[in-house]
C-alpha cells in the first residue's frame, strides 16, 4: 500500500505553446533564452544565374574591345596610304603597265606628231612606242632631233628613233644615214636587212656581212623566210647567229602549221619538243601531243593534253 501511495505521476515537461503572431508590422517577438533574436541569412542565388551574368558581362567586354580595334583600323592613316599608292605606282611602272595619265599624253602627242611630248609619259616604254608610232606615220627622221635634251640615254633614243624612221621609209638612202657600227641591231646593215628582205632581194641579202648578231645576211634571210613562209631559206642560215636556222624553222612551223618542220630542228630536243607543244596548243590538236615524251619537266605529253583540253 505504501508503495502505491508513494507512487506519483511523472512530471510533464513544460512546453511553450506557440504564440499567435500578430500580423501587425510593429510586432517584435519576445527575447528569451529559448528564443534569441538571430539574423537569418538571405537565400543564396542559384549558381547558374551567377554564371549567366558573368558570361553576359564577358561578351559585352569582348564586343567593346572589338569595336575599339575596328575604329582604330578604320581611321585614315595618311602616311600609310601614300606609301601604298607609291608602291603600287612603282610596281605598275616596272611591269610596263600604261597609267591613265600616259594614255592621255600619248594620244595627244601622236595626234600632234609631237615627239617631245611623248617623253612626258611616266613609263619609258610608252614614250618609245609613242615616238615609233609618230615616226612610222610621218616618216620624218628629222623629228628624232626633238627628243628632249634631258632624256636619259638621249643618243641611244635618237638612234632607235632614226632606225624606226628609216625602216618606215624603206629605202637604202634612209638606212645609209644610220650608224655603221658592225653587228648593231639598230645600225645601217640591220636597216638594210629589213629593206632587202621586204624586196625579196636574195642577192643583196647575201652581200651583207656575216655577223653573228644584227645587221647580217643571216638576219636578212631570216626575215625573208618569215615574210615568205619559206622554210627552204632557213636551210641557208648558219647555226652560229642569233638569227639561226633552228629558230627560223621553229617560226615557219608555227606560222604554217607544218609539223614536219619541227623534226628538222636539230640543235636541241627541248626546242623540238616546244615546237610540237606550241603547235598542238595553237591548233588545239590533241593528237599532236602524243608525239611528245612523258619524261621532261616541261613541254611534255601530259601538260600538252591538259592545255589543249582546257583551251578547247
Amino acid at each position: 500500500m505504501e508503495e502505491e501511495q508513494n507512487t506519483q505521476e511523472p512530471v510533464q515537461p513544460t512546453v511553450n505553446q506557440p504564440q499567435t503572431v500578430n500580423s501587425s508590422s510593429d510586432y517584435n517577438p519576445p527575447v528569451t533564452p529559448n528564443n534569441p533574436i538571430i539574423e537569418q541569412p538571405s537565400t543564396p542565388r542559384p549558381i547558374h544565374k551567377i554564371l549567366d551574368m558573368k558570361l553576359i558581362i564577358g561578351l559585352i567586354l569582348i564586343i567593346i574591345v572589338m569595336v575599339a580595334i575596328g575604329v582604330v583600323f578604320l581611321l585614315p592613316r595618311e602616311n600609310s596610304t601614300n606609301t601604298e599608292i607609291t608602291k603600287m605606282t612603282v610596281e605598275k611602272d616596272m611591269n610596263g603597265s600604261a597609267q591613265p595619265k600616259d594614255v592621255g599624253i600619248i594620244t595627244q602627242a601622236e595626234t600632234n606628231n609631237d615627239v617631245a611630248a611623248c617623253y612626258e609619259a611616266k613609263i619609258p616604254v610608252n614614250a618609245l612606242m609613242c615616238v615609233r608610232n609618230i615616226i612610222k606615220k610621218t616618216r620624218d627622221m628629222d623629228l628624232c632631233e626633238e627628243i628632249p635634251q634631258d632624256t636619259e640615254n638621249r643618243e641611244s633614243a635618237k638612234e632607235i628613233c632614226r632606225f624606226e624612221a628609216a625602216k618606215a621609209l624603206g629605202t637604202e638612202e634612209a638606212c645609209n644615214k644610220l650608224s655603221d657600227e658592225p653587228g648593231s641591231l639598230i645600225g645601217k646593215d640591220a636597216c638594210l636587212a629589213f629593206v632587202y628582205s621586204k624586196e625579196n632581194d636574195l642577192k643583196k641579202c647575201n652581200e651583207l656581212p656575216d655577223s653573228p648578231v644584227g645587221g647580217s645576211r643571216w638576219q636578212c634571210l631570216y626575215l625573208m623566210a618569215e615574210n615568205d613562209k619559206d622554210a627552204h631559206l632557213c636551210e641557208n642560215i648558219t647555226d652560229e647567229s642569233i638569227f639561226n636556222k633552228n629558230n627560223c624553222l621553229f617560226n615557219i612551223a608555227q606560222k604554217t602549221g607544218n609539223l614536219g618542220l619541227c623534226d628538222k630542228i636539230n640543235n636541241s630536243i627541248n626546242t623540238k619538243n616546244r615546237c610540237i607543244y606550241d603547235m598542238a596548243i595553237t591548233t588545239k590538236d590533241i593528237s599532236k601531243c602524243k608525239l611528245l615524251p612523258e619524261e621532261p619537266a616541261i613541254n611534255n605529253r601530259e601538260q600538252c593534253e591538259f592545255m589543249v583540253k582546257m583551251l578547247s
